[in-house]
């Protein structure tokens, strides 16, 4: 997070597993560095958008995430990766969140969601 307000940026505490499919805001081990342009509302509008809208229909989540550290020495993830799909549509979508200091991108299948 220093990381982040040193290069002169606001930060934001990344949940890898998102509130809303029980991810712990306070557990280190699901919380990573993510600047606050790519956590809301980029984030919050796209990929996590999808897996609260699916929890609270009632369907089962099948949901993997990992932080990728492409800058050695950093410890802000470059890129979030996010395999998740439910149970009753038996299709998993899989998203590379590459963050920003101003926004966020989106790579992966073609059903990913975009800004």
């Amino acid at each position: 997070m220093n990381e982040i307000r040193d290069q002169g940026y606001e930060a934001a505490n990344g949940h890898l597993i998102p509130a809303a499919a029980m991810g712990s805001g306070i557990d280190l081990r699901n919380l990573v560095a993510e600047y606050k342009e790519t956590n809301h509302p980029y984030l919050n509008h796209t990929v996590e958008k999808e897996i609260r809208n699916a929890i609270k229909s009632g369907q089962h989540l099948a949901i993997s995430v990992v932080p990728h550290y492409g800058n050695s020495g950093s410890g802000i993830p470059t890129e979030i990766e996010y395999n998740y799909g439910t149970i009753e549509a038996s299709t998993m979508k899989h998203c590379v969140i590459t963050q920003s200091p101003t926004s966020g991108t989106t790579r992966g299948s073609a059903d990913c969601p975009r800004r």
